[in-house]
Parts: C-alpha cells; sequence; structure tokens
C-alpha cells in the first residue's frame, strides 16, 4: 500500500549524486531542481545495508531484497532549498591524505514533499532519519526530520529513561 504524502526536511546537508543519466554539466548533486526519489529511496537501502552487514550491497542483492519503489513511481509534490558549502578542518579527510586541510563539502538543505510513498519504505525512512543518508554522513551530513502525521505515527521510538529519573520518581520519593 501508499502512505501517501511525505515531507522531510534535512537539517543537515544532503550530499548524494544523481544517477548518471540526470547528471548535466556541473550539476552532480541531488538538489531542488533534480531530486529522484526512488534513487534516494535505493541509497537509503544501501546505507542500512552497510550498517547492518559491514559492506554494501552488490547487484543481486539489491535486486533480491531491496524493497520495490512501486508504480507509479513516487514523485517529488515541492522541493525548497539551498546549496550550503561546508568548511571541513582538521589534518586531512583521509586516511591516505588525499584530502588536503582545509577543503569544502556541499551539499542540499532544505524540504522535498513526495507522493504516493510506498508503506513498505516507511521503517527504512524511520531509520534514516537517526542514521543519515548520502555521503559524508560521518560529518553529520544526510540527517532530516519528517513533517508528515504519517510517518510520524509510525515512529514508536521513546526516550531513555536514566537511572536517576527512576530513582527520583515522585512515588519513591514520597514514601
Amino acid at each position: 500500500g501508499k502512505v501517501g504524502n511525505v515531507t522531510v526536511r534535512f537539517v543537515s546537508p544532503l550530499r548524494l549524486e544523481r544517477p548518471p543519466a540526470l547528471k548535466t554539466g556541473n550539476q552532480r548533486y541531488l538538489n531542488a531542481d533534480c531530486f529522484p526519489f526512488d534513487h534516494f529511496l535505493r541509497r537509503l537501502f544501501q546505507r542500512l545495508f552497510m550498517l547492518e552487514h559491514g559492506r554494501y550491497p552488490d547487484k543481486e542483492e539489491i535486486a533480491a531484497l531491496c524493497p520495490p519503489v512501486g508504480e507509479p513511481v513516487p514523485t517529488v509534490v515541492e522541493a525548497a532549498g539551498l546549496w550550503l558549502d561546508v568548511p571541513i578542518d582538521g589534518p586531512t579527510a583521509r586516511r591516505d591524505g588525499t584530502r588536503p586541510k582545509g577543503y569544502t563539502l556541499g551539499g542540499f538543505l532544505g524540504t522535498v514533499a513526495f507522493d504516493r510513498v510506498p508503506a513498505d519504505w516507511v521503517s527504512a525512512l524511520v531509520y534514516g532519519r537517526f542514521l543519515h543518508v548520502g555521503e559524508s554522513t560521518a560529518y553529520g551530513f544526510g540527517r532530516y526530520l519528517f513533517c508528515a502525521e504519517e510517518i510520524v505515527d509510525v515512529e514508536r521510538f521513546t526516550p531513555a529513561v536514566s537511572m536517576l529519573d527512576r530513582i527520583a520518581n515522585v512515588d519513591r520519593l514520597s514514601v
């Protein structure tokens, strides 16, 4: 089934390359003008697979395990945002020293609304909210929040209760 319209708000830059067919000139990354939702979902699947198995899936695993995006493919109803360049400080970004100190990474920051989101993808979207998606996640890139009640209702995460909160419970203190 379909969940309906879902809106995500990227609160840290999303750095995600476009599919090869959609790369034009110097436009290599997703932005408000080009945001294919099926590509975003497939990259989300690859990220979750990598975190679970310690490696990215091969083509056969993607074909066998990636939930179907569905027909018709979910589309972007509305996208608004900007490209944000973030300066990265530190000795080098890579262990092999190929990135010099003081380079810049960029990504899309804004809101994207989708229609006809497949229900099979809801849990992956919820996990992606906490695990981020795209490139440069080690720098905190790719974090998003939901702006749709359909997804919020599915999120059943509750805050952890610390030992101090348990001890300082009103019922325990009144004894």
